[in-house]
């Protein structure tokens, strides 16, 4: 099969799961916590857990996320489950999203487009919806670098999303990443570590700062594994 007929096949088998995602109208974004996502998805056949804990300080707000995905045909398909408490306020929501990846789209660049939606189980309203395109660009063997250009709905309206990051692979088993984000109206710096625990485990710690100063502390523990 060529490139451009896998491509134009993917992107068939994208838009026939989308139409039945945004019908059921059933948050946050793939790839783990990192605000900028990376062009890549799970082989076929295997599943992934995701799942993080977030503070931010100033803000009193606090995050949990149950995120699983498994790789179904030319997508990753996952649901997102978050609980959140926002100056002891709190919300829950749920959703679902799609990624799907032409890996690669040219030499050492891979390209996709991820779709999300989100209900907060409260209301049972739209809580978030979400749209992007992550580009991930294999510089070498241990530097790459991850953009992404989409747009945010929500309640309050529609903001862009717009991000970079580059991640340095340290050894075989870690890695340092540092990402810049612009979404929801709030600029965000990141940094953050990636261990490999083992083959199957993957453990990720972060800080970010915000624009008003504010700092987002994450820890996210993901296991991968074949159904």
């Amino acid at each position: 099969m060529s490139r451009l007929t896998s491509v134009r096949h993917g992107l068939g088998t994208l838009v026939s799961v989308l139409v039945l995602l945004l019908s059921a109208r059933c948050a946050q974004a793939a790839g783990g916590h990192f605000d900028v996502d990376d062009a890549t998805i799970v082989v076929p056949g295997n599943c992934i857990i995701e799942q993080w804990t977030q503070r931010i300080t100033r803000r009193d707000f606090h995050t949990l996320h149950l995120g699983p995905a498994c790789r179904v045909g030319e997508v990753e398909a996952g649901i997102n489950l978050d609980r959140s408490s926002d100056a002891g306020a709190h919300s829950s929501s749920a959703g679902a999203q799609l990624k799907w990846v032409a890996d690669p789209l040219l030499p050492r660049v891979s390209a996709g487009i991820v779709v999300a939606d989100a209900l907060d189980l409260a209301s049972g309203r739209e809580a978030l919806r979400t749209v992007y395109v992550p580009v991930t660009w294999w510089a070498s063997q241990h530097f790459f670098m991850h953009m992404n250009v989409g747009r945010d709905w929500t309640p309050d309206g529609a903001t862009k999303r717009i991000g970079t990051s580059v991640e340095w692979l340290l050894t075989d088993s870690s890695s340092v990443i540092v990402e810049r984000m612009y979404n929801f109206g709030d600029r965000l710096s990141r940094l953050g570590w990636r261990i490999a625990v083992t083959d199957k485990l993957m453990l990720d710690l972060s800080g970010a700062r915000l624009r008003d100063g504010a700092r987002a502390f994450i820890l996210e523990l993901d296991y991968e594994f074949t159904r």
